[in-house]
């Protein structure tokens, strides 16, 4: 078990105890200070996986662009293929390949 695992099921074990911080470090060899910054770790952690909910690899669908060959030219304005939107407002837009 890695210590960050450790670290992480030792805060979990304090905070269903009902004990303050001082009083569960007790005789464990931690300092307050080192506990403090393994909560922080751990919070971070815990909020970063609430604001950016694990996606489930299935819930992925595979896109499939138009294939072009090396002879095939625009002949007006390249043909908008896909656009993507992420939730922070990044736009990625794909768009046919012409050669010119």
């Amino acid at each position: 078990m890695k210590l960050q695992e450790k670290m992480f099921q030792f805060i979990e074990d304090w905070k269903k105890s009902g004990l303050t911080k001082v009083e569960f470090i007790k005789n464990t060899g931690i300092t307050i200070h080192k506990f403090n910054y393994w909560i922080d770790k751990y919070s971070l952690l815990k909020t970063r996986k609430n604001k950016y909910k694990l996606i489930d690899e299935s819930q992925f669908q595979e896109i499939n662009l138009p294939l072009f060959s090396e002879n095939s030219v625009c002949k007006t304005i390249p043909k908008k293929l896909l656009e993507l939107e992420t939730l922070q407002g990044l736009k990625i837009t794909i768009f046919e390949q012409c050669l010119v």
